[in-house]
């Protein structure tokens, strides 16, 4: 039987591995990979900032990794898998699968597990890994006890990575699970069908019949389509979250609506949760509205309850409100 894998190389995939090096590159040097602030300002996702409107984060994340671990283990995996499923599939197939499946990792963990920083390409990299599966489902027939045995080993390799993600904390099982569907459905709508032509000498000539391939593309819109509503249902569950209101008063602190700010933030102060941030930006709010006292009470309180930039931002401001408006 001879190989059905085109000979063509698999660049995007390459491009795709540059891609996320640059960017962890980018980040460990203005601040580290593994600092929340710097990922979070490169475009991690973030439950309340999704929802307060930065949609861009479900894509942006993707390009994200928090450490040297990180980024070796899921681009070992995109260099493995990723070429297996470009050579497959092709150059714009596998691209469709890529961010549909790091999309739908993406709103799953939004939906499931939204108020933690969320980066890496893992969801995109499980929906390849499940594309490839579909390919070795839509070709046992053709392919015989090697494509059972790939799409076993496919299968084992997913329940230790599950297994794995289970059992240790910080792995989003979520975004796993949500780009694996994903994948596995794109792939299943985009795997090229093969049949047994002749055989000559011994050996089976396969043939590519790719008719069908046009008409299951409409598989797309319709994962587009769920994904959009996984957005609009996580938004309507998390709209009203503390962590929330207080990424959209920021937003509309910076834009100039100071007064619609300081409604937006007023109910989570007022729940002294001690979100040191939350503080902080009252206390911006106070000066704007020239509340100089209770400003100064904000920046203390921000002082207290924060650490790292924040706590030294609040600290700044408040020796500054003492000084120029003589508040001890």
């Amino acid at each position: 039987m001879v190989s059905t894998r085109p000979t063509n190389r698999p660049l995007l995939t390459y491009t795709l591995l540059i891609a996320n090096g640059a960017m962890f590159a980018l980040a460990t040097l203005m601040g580290g990979s593994e600092n929340p602030q710097v990922l979070l300002r490169f475009g991690a996702q973030f439950g309340p900032l999704i929802a307060a409107g930065e949609y861009w984060r479900l894509f942006t994340a993707m390009f994200m990794h928090s450490g040297v671990m990180h980024i070796a283990f899921n681009g070992f995996g995109l260099l493995i898998f990723g070429s297996m499923v470009e050579q497959s599939f092709g150059h714009f197939r596998f691209f469709i699968i890529y961010i549909l499946a790091g999309l739908a990792g993406g709103v799953s963990s939004y939906i499931f597990n939204p108020v933690s920083i969320g980066v890496g390409a893992s969801g995109a990299i499980f929906g390849v890994i499940g594309a490839l599966a579909a390919y070795f489902f839509m070709q046992r027939k053709t392919f015989g006890q090697a494509a059972r045995n790939n799409l076993a080993g496919i299968g084992l390799l997913v329940a230790i990575n599950i297994a794995i993600g289970l059992s240790t904390p910080g792995i989003d099982n979520w975004a796993h699970m949500g780009g694996l569907i994903a994948g596995f459905s794109l792939g299943l709508a985009f795997s090229p069908s093969y049949h047994l032509s002749r055989s000559v000498f011994g050996y089976s000539i396969l043939k590519n019949t790719p008719a069908s391939l046009i008409i299951r593309w409409w598989v797309v819109p319709l994962i587009a389509l769920i994904l959009a509503a996984g957005i609009s249902l996580a938004n309507v569950r998390w709209m009203e979250n503390p962590l929330t209101k207080m990424a959209r008063a920021e937003r509309l602190y910076q834009q100039g609506s100071v007064h619609a700010a300081y409604e937006e933030l007023s109910p989570v102060v007022a729940l002294n949760l001690r979100i040191g941030a939350a503080h902080l930006l009252m206390g911006k709010i106070y000066i704007q509205q020239g509340d100089y006292l209770n400003a100064r009470n904000e920046f203390g309180s921000a002082v207290r309850y924060s650490r790292g930039e924040t706590r030294q931002e609040a600290a700044a401001l408040l020796v500054r409100v003492r000084r120029e408006h003589s508040l001890r």
